[in-house]
């Protein structure tokens, strides 16, 4: 298995996520599946082939990084994508796809209050763009390359979309640039 970091605190391009929300979301994604890439038509996940799970994660835990409070798990991922994850970890990165509740904030983003630890298509999905600080920890020294050398990756573009029932889907990813 592989050490990662499935989310941070902040500002993602959908939602505002507390560092309270981690330390209160540890068991959302115990045992949550990992697709390659977010579904094709968010607003159908359940359209998303089974076939394209590419491992879980285990072990969950909220604890301190350098963006303040983040999300961390074991990745286990299916054997037959174990090269790429060892050859690609540093440029692959993670993405929550997931309902939450929470009120709109003044920047138009969600302010995450809680995560849907019952949606039936919660994720955390692996994706070219990194999601809310979602990366394999090996990768860390690299990403610290990249921010040093570029300076604070801005820009996001949303990709929020609604789920079945009452809850709002998140699909955050940053861009990185």
């Amino acid at each position: 298995s592989y050490r990662v970091i499935l989310i941070t605190e902040g500002t993602g391009s959908t939602g505002v996520y507390s560092g309270a929300l981690m330390n209160a979301s540890e068991h959302v994604f115990e045992n949550a599946p990992s697709y390659m890439d977010h579904p094709i038509d968010p607003d159908n996940p359940q359209n998303r082939p089974v076939l394209s799970i590419g491992g879980r994660f285990s072990n969950v835990v909220a604890e301190d990084g350098p963006h303040g409070r983040q999300l961390a798990a074991d990745f286990t991922p299916r054997d037959e994508y174990r090269k790429l994850f060892e050859d690609f970890a540093d440029i692959l990165g993670l993405s929550i796809f997931c309902g939450a509740y929470g009120e709109q904030g003044d920047t138009g983003r969600l302010v995450v209050e809680s995560f849907d630890a019952e949606d039936p298509y919660r994720s955390v999905d692996v994706v070219v763009a990194a999601g809310r600080g979602g990366r394999f920890k090996r990768a860390n020294e690299s990403l610290r390359s990249i921010e040093s050398s570029l300076g604070i990756p801005k820009g996001a573009q949303p990709g929020a979309a609604s789920a079945p029932g009452s809850s709002t889907q998140l699909e955050d990813t940053l861009d990185i640039q």
